[in-house]
């Protein structure tokens, strides 16, 4: 599932916690590492560095977010990896994110 993630290293912005700023910020660093690499140069390290992001990937996934803003920092940060989902599992997740966000502000 590697995509292609802006470099810039973004300030978490009001409303998201700490947590969720660590998960979005080691699946950006993790989705970095693994674009950088060429599996035909280097496919040991090609597939460490897939089985990183696939961890961080999973981590990111399967924190709620808490809030709108954390919910659109989570959504911002996949949006570059629904194109390798070809099950539409982060899509999915995120809909049930917005889901519960939907219920839980009534």
């Amino acid at each position: 599932m590697a995509a292609a993630i802006p470099a810039t290293p973004r300030a978490a912005p009001a409303g998201v916690s700490p947590r969720m700023a660590r998960l979005i910020a080691e699946y950006r660093r993790c989705a970095e590492v693994l674009a950088a690499i060429d599996d035909a140069e280097d496919p040991i390290a090609w597939d460490a560095a897939g089985e990183a992001e696939c961890r961080a990937l999973k981590a990111l996934l399967d924190q709620p977010p808490g809030t709108m803003a954390e919910y659109h920092a989570k959504f911002e940060t996949l949006i570059p990896a629904t194109g390798d989902d070809t099950e539409f599992h982060i899509l999915r997740v995120l809909a049930d994110d917005a889901r519960v966000l939907a219920e839980t502000t009534r």
